[in-house]
């Protein structure tokens, strides 16, 4: 059941991506293409929201899901704040982290320690707090010893563990998930599902964008369901994986 207090609002939200399957023209090239008014055919435009509007309470448990191009992560980017929506606006409360990309807030030149400060200064969390975390932080990401070794040397796994190490040490009020029961070993998986669940006991807001809709079934309290042709849909958990199954036929 949905809490009385809203900590993230989606108000009258639209957001198309567009692309050029050319690639990169030259100015001269656009200007000519501009001044004789042709038509570019090798745009794309992708259709992710359009005129959104919702909220999500104080403790729950939501959860995006949909097809590979659907637009889940470019959704969850726009609740983090990463990217604007091209119209309405997206309102937080509460200090917010996001695990969307590996290696979305790292330096590949500065070692495991320095790249923990960045993400969580990225985060909002101070030097000092930062430091006092560094140590539980390595523990948890199961990385000791490569405190000081370039981010460039971990593998995918030693990066999004340290990362998800980062974004749950820091104690949101908000989490937000991307795939992340799709990295890392089966040990690290179910570790970092045991942590989202007592983030969950502990009355934290948490997104998550899985595949795994047993997952999402299990965690969440509601479902966006993005298609590609733009549709969104919202309900509950079993509506939104039964109407996914039903589209995917």
């Amino acid at each position: 059941m949905q809490a009385s207090e809203n900590v993230i609002t989606v108000n009258n939200v639209s957001k198309t991506y567009i692309i050029d399957t050319e690639g990169a023209k030259s100015f001269k090239q656009s200007f000519i293409d501009m001044v004789k008014q042709r038509k570019n055919n090798s745009i794309i435009k992708i259709k992710i929201f359009e005129n959104v509007n919702f909220e999500i309470g104080k403790g729950e448990v939501f959860g995006i899901i949909g097809e590979n191009g659907a637009g889940k992560s470019t959704a969850l980017k726009m609740l983090a704040g990463i990217i604007r929506p091209d119209i309405g606006e997206i309102t937080t409360t509460g200090t917010v982290a996001a695990l969307l990309e590996i290696g979305l807030s790292f330096h590949p030149d500065l070692d495991g320690v320095e790249n923990a400060r960045l993400y969580g200064s990225v985060l909002g969390i101070s030097r000092k707090k930062i430091k006092e975390l560094i140590p539980s932080i390595f523990s948890f990401a199961e990385l000791e010893g490569y405190e000081h070794v370039p981010i460039k040397k971990y593998s995918s796994g030693m990066q999004v563990r340290l990362a998800f190490a980062v974004a749950t040490a820091i104690d949101p009020d908000i989490l937000l998930l991307d795939e992340v029961f799709s990295v890392g070993d089966q040990k690290f998986q179910e570790k970092s599902f045991k942590k989202i669940t007592s983030f969950i006991k502990e009355g934290k807001t948490v997104l998550l964008v899985s595949h795994d809709l047993q997952i999402i079934e299990d965690l969440c309290t509601r479902v966006l369901f993005l298609e590609k042709n733009g549709n969104v849909n919202l309900g509950t958990a079993k509506e939104m994986i039964s109407l996914y199954h039903q589209k995917m036929k």
